[in-house]
């Protein structure tokens, strides 16, 4: 046994001390994490936007619209569509900067994991920018099928943050809401027909068209501009997801401008599908309506959260 006074010794060399600050170097490593993964999260916002800038001046080959030209699909928008990335970057740019200087709610939102990557948000947010700034490049050097990979991955990558920031998720106010969940909604809603698009385009590089030369046929597209209005309905009646059902809408009705406004210069002219055309109207009016609905669908959420929040309050 040992002796009373080393046992004394021994618990008083053991505790801490009441003078010394508690270590907590799980909170400090949390901390630094953190802050790592918010400039990671802005470094790669700037590289995306970066290297969009220098696809335009042709430094990597033709521009988006001399290949689409060039390579006609049945599920490519018109010209005009692709303003609508103007649109989503400005909403990304909103996620970036609160993701910087988030509410307690915001950092626990950010802070998922993913249950097969174990990646948190920003994280995520990170792979997706980094795969849209390699797109456009790889695109513009026709390497289509590696530009559909990389979209796929672009694709896969923002489904799995839409998982953590939704229409469901964001809801503590409109704020939160739309530099949080209207983001990552407006890109993946878009990347879809993106996606598509690409699909189409490496088809039509194997043979995959008609005799007009327009990649992919018209049911395939048809069957996309259902899908895309199916998943737009879907997410507007379910969770209130404007966002996503919005950016559907202008997609379809991108679609439905190509088949009936001739540009000879976009697609052949005589090659232009009525049929595909009701169908994407019928797509973009089903979607605008139920993006209708969804607005109301998501006040309620937004409405629930807030009385929700002021009962918990003392």
């Amino acid at each position: 046994l040992k002796p009373f006074w080393v046992k004394l010794l021994s618990a008083r060399v053991s505790a801490p001390s009441p003078w010394l600050p508690a270590r907590n170097n799980t909170a400090v490593e949390a901390k630094m994490d953190s802050n790592t993964a918010k400039a990671a999260v802005v470094a790669s916002y700037v590289a995306m936007i970066a290297l969009n800038g220098l696809t335009f001046t042709g430094i990597f080959g033709p521009s988006v619209g001399e290949i689409s030209f060039e390579n006609p699909t049945w599920v490519t928008p018109d010209a005009r569509t692709f303003a609508i990335w103007g649109v989503i970057y400005t909403l990304l740019l909103l996620l970036v900067v609160r993701q910087c200087n988030p509410s307690p709610e915001d950092e626990r939102l950010l802070s998922q994991r993913c249950p097969l990557t174990g990646l948190e948000v920003r994280w995520r947010i990170v792979l997706a920018f980094l795969c849209n700034a390699a797109w456009l490049p790889t695109w513009s050097m026709l390497k289509f099928g590696l530009a559909l990979v990389i979209i796929v991955s672009y694709l896969g990558a923002l489904l799995s943050v839409y998982t953590a920031l939704n229409s469901r998720t964001c809801t503590a106010s409109f704020c939160q809401w739309l530099s949080l969940a209207a983001p990552i909604a407006a890109n993946a809603s878009w990347i879809v027909v993106a996606t598509s698009a690409n699909a189409f385009t490496v088809g039509r590089q194997l043979g995959w068209q008609d005799e007009y030369g327009v990649g992919g046929s018209v049911r395939a597209g048809a069957i996309v501009a259902v899908v895309v209005a199916t998943v737009a309905v879907a997410l507007a009646l379910g969770a209130g997801d404007v966002a996503w059902g919005l950016v559907a809408t202008w997609a379809l009705a991108g679609i439905y401008r190509m088949q009936t406004i001739p540009d000879a210069e976009a697609f052949p002219p005589e090659a232009l599908s009525p049929f595909l055309a009701r169908v994407a109207a019928a797509g973009a009016a089903g979607a605008a309506v139920a993006s209708l609905f969804g607005c109301y669908i998501l006040w309620k959420h937004l409405s629930a959260a807030k009385c929700g929040h002021s009962l918990l309050q003392p």
